[in-house]
């Protein structure tokens, strides 16, 4: 049986992932996600990249950090549907954590009203929590 941390160290684990997001970008890409946060693209395409508040996330409760508002984007670079997402540091390059991209209700860990991304359209994220796993 592995480990299981409290909330209370839930949310200093929370903590620090995600002031690494500050100032950085969230990228929303096509299929395939890549097996782990350390494997580079391989032929994905990026569909549209929201800014992070600085600092991007308020404190964690009980594991859970809640995003400060993003900055959209205005005119998206690709055309596709979204299928997975990768958070990266505020230099462009540098990796914080990739998740799950699906429709509302699916449980991943960005659900979205459609997945279907247009170049040139509107994309805003209205809402996004970091979650600590136990």
């Amino acid at each position: 049986m592995p480990p299981h941390l409290t909330n209370a160290r839930r949310s200093d684990a929370a903590d620090a992932v995600t002031p690494h997001c500050d100032g950085g970008f969230f990228r929303l890409y096509t299929a395939p996600m890549p097996a782990d946060a350390d494997t580079a693209l391989s032929g994905q395409t990026v569909l549209a990249e929201c800014g992070f508040a600085s600092p991007a996330f308020a404190p964690a409760v009980d594991g859970v950090a809640t995003a400060h508002p993003f900055t959209e984007d205005a005119s998206a670079s690709g055309t596709g549907d979204a299928a997975w997402f990768r958070c990266v540091e505020a230099d462009g390059t540098t990796v914080v954590y990739d998740g799950t991209v699906g429709l509302v209700g699916s449980g991943a860990d960005l659900e979205m009203n459609r997945l279907d991304v247009v170049a040139g359209s509107n994309v805003a994220i209205s809402g996004f929590t970091y979650t600590q796993a136990r």
